[in-house]
């Protein structure tokens, strides 16, 4: 009999603040940043999706 395999580890649901959710709601783009700051540095030349 083969010895059972360990379960993979389930990773805690990812909590998003409503604030968070209406932005990116409002916002309908492919990426969500949390802040203005952290999109600026993935996208230093600014973006056009929208």
């Amino acid at each position: 009999m083969e010895p059972r395999r360990p379960k993979h580890k389930q990773a805690p649901p990812l909590e998003v603040s409503q604030k968070e959710l209406e932005r990116a709601l409002k916002e309908q783009r492919a990426y969500v940043f949390p802040d203005a700051e952290l999109e600026r540095a993935a996208f230093p030349s600014g973006r056009d999706d929208g």
